[in-house]
């Protein structure tokens, strides 16, 4: 057993009031590792809560009644034994409500498999792999923890979302295994695959057209820019969360090898998605603006006005190319 596995598992084992926490804009693999964990350690018989960052989006509707997960305000006044953040490369991650709160546990475990994670907190179990989801099915087979159909759901869901439902590059033959096992235990593929990828709203759709219209190419096609704000966004009738996927039709465009997605945060911050296909590493891209993430996969925040953000992102972009 892993020497970060035990100092876990013993770290439960003395605590009962247990905080679970994500990071802001949880994807599938931050809610699926959040109630998969959280799951079991209530099995145990232990008092938990989960929360993450700015809240969980509607792609997580199905699991709501899984576990119970709190908005972090509700959280200011209770106290824990223990906190873990599952899927968060830096403590700044959960959040501005959250990071207080985080910071004050008198013990804090990260599990993690971005590797520009620093080891913020007491225990740290960072390892490259296709989720953490991955990293929690291990945790629990070394908890002998029985994985029921909504463990298997979550896992899923975690590991399905981290790799583009199994063709991104981070796809091994052992996250294929351990999704067919998943399946064997009763997955629900089909539900999981409409609730997280095949359904949308009306105004996640127009956000989808009118984010499109504004990609932009550089350095003979290979570089691509485009960009989201609350007036698009709120003029679509969408909310922030709708803006996950949408780097997507960027990278996807066949010249492409890096592709950003500025989204407004307010009228002076914003939030930069970066991917990659082949070569460039822009978690070192992400990394220069105090980001970070994966090879192909990773995002920073940065300052000023939207013309300055993607100006930067641009000249630091072009260096990689």
């Amino acid at each position: 057993m892993k020497k970060q596995i035990q100092q876990i598992i013993d770290a439960v084992k003395e605590s009962q009031r247990i905080l679970i926490v994500g990071h802001v804009s949880p994807d599938g693999d931050c809610f699926g590792s959040m109630f998969a964990l959280g799951m079991e350690l209530e099995r145990q018989g232990k008092y938990v809560r989960t929360s993450a960052g700015d809240g969980l989006t509607d792609k997580s509707n199905f699991m709501r009644d899984y576990l119970n997960c709190c908005a972090a305000k509700d959280l200011d006044e209770e106290d824990f034994d223990l906190v873990i953040a599952v899927d968060t490369a830096d403590d700044y991650r959960v959040g501005s409500i959250l990071e207080p709160i985080f910071k004050k546990q008198p013990l804090k475990i990260s599990i993690d498999h971005h590797m520009t994670n620093p080891g913020f907190s007491d225990i740290n179990w960072v390892e490259e792999r296709s989720a953490t989801g991955e990293l929690i099915y291990e945790l629990l087979k070394e908890m002998d923890a029985p994985i029921t159909v909504k463990t298997a759901n979550a896992l899923y869901a975690a590991i399905m979302t981290d790799t583009g439902n199994f063709i991104y590059s981070n796809t091994t033959p052992e996250t294929l295994c351990l999704a067919a096992e998943l399946v064997s235990i009763g997955a629900e593929v089909q539900m999981l695959a409409e609730e997280i990828y095949n359904k949308r709203s009306l105004g996640a759709t127009k956000l989808m057209g009118a984010a499109i219209d504004t990609i932009k190419l550089y350095h003979d096609g290979k570089i691509a820019i485009m960009y989201a704000d609350y007036a698009m966004i709120e003029g679509c009738g969408a909310v922030p969360a709708d803006c996950e996927s949408l780097i997507n039709f960027a990278r996807e465009i066949d010249t492409v090898e890096i592709a950003m997605l500025v989204r407004e945060i307010n009228q002076t911050r914003y939030k930069v998605s970066l991917r990659s296909k082949k070569y460039a590493d822009v978690a070192v891209l992400a990394g220069f603006f105090g980001g970070g993430g994966h090879h192909f996969a990773a995002g920073c925040t940065l300052d000023g006005t939207m013309e300055e953000v993607m100006e930067k992102m641009l000249m630091k972009a072009e260096e990689l190319i």
